[in-house]
């Protein structure tokens, strides 16, 4: 029996990811409700080791996380050893597999996939390729490598029982692309918490009840908006906002570098996901900037606008469709209508003009309805119609 004393359909999950497992909160978040709703027993992660975390680490008593240390890790980044290493991780993944008796897979990157197909003609588990975007439509991604992509997507979705994605655009994309049906639209929203208003960051940063503070936190890389938000509040003549950086990335020693030059800039390190809504709720406006530079992109639905919501925040988002949809829908902010600094500006005096109660009430009810409650209930239903029906 589950936890919850509803029966066990499926005894042991694996959940293979090529991050180092920091407590991504969406695959956490995906095993604890797998567990919870009676789905699986016992759930393995395995991730890429990296100095300073754990080789072997258990979450709880059921979750456990085991972090490959390569032995070819070392070795240079031409495409010959990075071949060997790819192959020396699906064999030591496809080894743990068979001794913890595997029989359900969620694979998280398309690269892994063929190490999906593998486990499942090999130890006859079930496959769930479980997106976290959409893969083969990335920033970055192009030339022979995007090739490849979509020619090994194409051949190898089909072994899937299940595939996952995060936005209902993403997955029509997805059903027209490759005529596929045993898919489902799990958002990656946070659990719903009654989130009180916090002075966390106006405190730490000594900011004045004058001032608004506009919130970014996520990843500081490219294509999320940092450098047009440096831009806009390095020029701005507007000294009654004040935006936050809060995260770590590629664009940290930049963003630094302009808090020395412009008091309207500050930066905090990421905390932990536990404290996050706490900071989080200290901030008058939440931004998410995603840049409209490829069809993942363009289709995104980031986990930050909907911590914002949580706790209670509004947002100002990109001119993009998903979360256009969203805001303009529940009344929960304000859309950039360019990319531009002007265009920022803009949307935040546009929230200033918003009836606040209303503002209030609207963020109360979409909180309510972009919680992971709900996306539980819509992945289990999946994982029963899809995986569970089939016979296991």
């Amino acid at each position: 029996m589950s936890l919850t004393g509803r029966l066990i359909y499926v005894q042991n999950n694996l959940h293979v990811t090529l991050t180092p497992f920091r407590g991504e909160s969406r695959v956490l978040k995906e095993t604890a409700s797998l567990v919870q709703q009676g789905l699986v027993q016992r759930v393995f992660i395995v991730a890429l080791f990296e100095n300073g975390l754990r080789e072997r680490e258990d979450i709880d008593a059921v979750r456990t996380v085991w972090r490959v240390k390569l032995r070819s890790r070392n070795w240079p980044k031409n495409f010959i050893s990075q071949l060997f290493k790819y192959v020396e991780f699906c064999w030591r993944v496809s080894s743990y597999a068979n001794r913890n008796q595997v029989k359900m897979v969620n694979i998280h990157w398309l690269g892994l996939l063929p190490l999906g197909v593998w486990l499942k003609l090999r130890f006859g588990a079930k496959l769930i390729y479980d997106t976290h975007e959409l893969e083969t439509e990335t920033m970055g991604l192009n030339g022979f490598r995007k090739a490849v992509s979509k020619v090994v997507e194409r051949a190898l979705i089909r072994f899937a029982d299940l595939t996952i994605v995060v936005g209902k655009e993403i997955e029509k994309w997805y059903r027209k692309e490759y005529q596929i049906n045993s898919i489902a639209t799990v958002l990656n929203c946070p659990p719903y918490r009654q989130t009180q208003k916090t002075r966390l960051l106006r405190d730490e940063f000594n900011i004045p009840d004058s001032q608004k503070v506009v919130l970014y936190q996520g990843a500081l890389s490219t294509g999320r908006g940092v450098e047009l938000l440096l831009d806009a509040f390095e020029n701005a003549s507007d000294n009654r906002y004040v935006v936050i950086f809060m995260g770590y990335g590629e664009l940290e020693k930049r963003i630094k570098d302009a808090v020395a030059r412009c008091p309207r800039i500050r930066y905090k390190p990421g905390v932990p996901p536990s404290e996050v809504l706490a900071y989080t709720a200290s901030a008058d406006v939440g931004i998410s900037a995603i840049e409209d530079s490829c069809l993942s992109y363009h289709y995104c639905l980031p986990n930050k606008m909907f911590e914002y919501v949580m706790a209670h925040v509004p947002v100002v988002v990109s001119n993009l469709p998903e979360m256009r949809n969203v805001v303009n829908t529940y009344g929960v902010g304000a859309v950039m209508q360019n990319w531009d600094d002007g265009s920022i500006f803009q949307a935040l005096r546009r929230l200033e003009e918003l009836n606040k109660d209303v503002l209030d009430r609207n963020l109360n009810v979409a909180a309510k309805e972009f919680s992971w409650q709900g996306q539980e209930e819509v992945m289990a239903q999946a994982y029963k119609t899809h995986i569970l029906a089939k016979g296991d």
